[in-house]
């Protein structure tokens, strides 16, 4: 349960590149550590697709730049940590929830159980937004964090911490394509590309196939802001974006879409 009685932003669902929306969600936790905005909700899409990964993963052990580059996909370093995720253009939405660790009930347990209380509040948020889908989710880890469905997995996660302050964003597939993934993403030494497609195959699963029906970003987003304020237990404001994060996202583009950052491990 949260621990203010102040109203929470809900900054509605956009659709950016990748070098945007990693900038808006570092603007918004920079902000937010300063006090200048309130605990925040997003949720946006990819377009193009875009390849993330993670803050200290290296490029050319995780990803095809070649194939990327020839499918006019997006190359990202996300600042949070987590492996290298395809986000394809249309496929999934994503969320970002940046706001105090106390906030999320995760206030002077020691770094693990703070981070361990956050994943476990937003996860229990996607999961009753799941569960209004009519699917029942449960956490679980692939990688990272997870939710899972008849064990696959249909939300992957990853954290930014910066003193008592969380930015944690993470995915929630609509459909997959392990070809096309698989296609980006560079499998483990020693384990071919088709193996990765196959275990993909049988490990995740987006809410459109496993339903049978086309489900719009605006009816999951509906069910994500009810979920997630009851969750944590906040009321839920629609804003848009202060002016002060609006000029950091301007530097912040840069910054995301330079070769200095975006090779920082090569």
């Amino acid at each position: 349960m949260s621990q203010t009685t102040q109203p929470w932003r809900f900054v509605p669902l956009s659709v950016n590149d990748g070098f945007t929306n990693m900038a808006i969600d570092e603007a918004i936790l920079s902000c937010r550590v300063k006090g200048l905005v309130p605990s925040t909700i997003r949720l946006y899409q990819w377009d193009p697709s875009t390849v993330s990964i993670g803050r200290h993963q290296s490029v050319k052990l995780e990803v095809d730049e070649a194939e990327i580059g020839r499918r006019g996909f997006q190359l990202v370093r996300r600042i949070s940590g987590g492996g290298a995720v395809l986000h394809s253009r249309g496929r999934e939405i994503t969320y970002a929830v940046v706001s105090r660790l106390d906030e999320l009930g995760a206030a002077a347990r020691g770094f693990g159980p703070a981070v361990r209380a956050a994943y476990e509040t937003i996860l229990t948020a996607i999961q009753r937004a799941v569960a209004a889908l009519s699917m029942r989710a449960l956490p679980g880890t692939i990688h990272c964090p997870a939710l899972l469905v008849d064990g696959k997995k249909i939300s992957g996660n990853a954290q930014c911490i910066k003193g008592n302050y969380v930015l944690q964003h993470g995915t929630i597939l609509l459909s997959v394509d392990p070809d096309e993934m698989y296609s980006v993403l560079k499998p483990p030494e020693g384990v071919s590309k088709g193996r990765m497609v196959r275990s993909v195959k049988a490990k995740v699963v987006g809410i459109e196939e496993h339903l049978g029906r086309a489900v719009s970003p605006a009816e999951l987003e509906a069910k994500f802001k009810d979920s997630i304020a009851r969750s944590i237990g906040i009321e839920l404001v629609d804003g848009d974006m202060a002016a002060e994060e609006i000029d950091l996202v301007d530097a912040l583009r840069e910054k995301y879409a330079s070769a200095e950052w975006r090779y920082k491990h090569p």
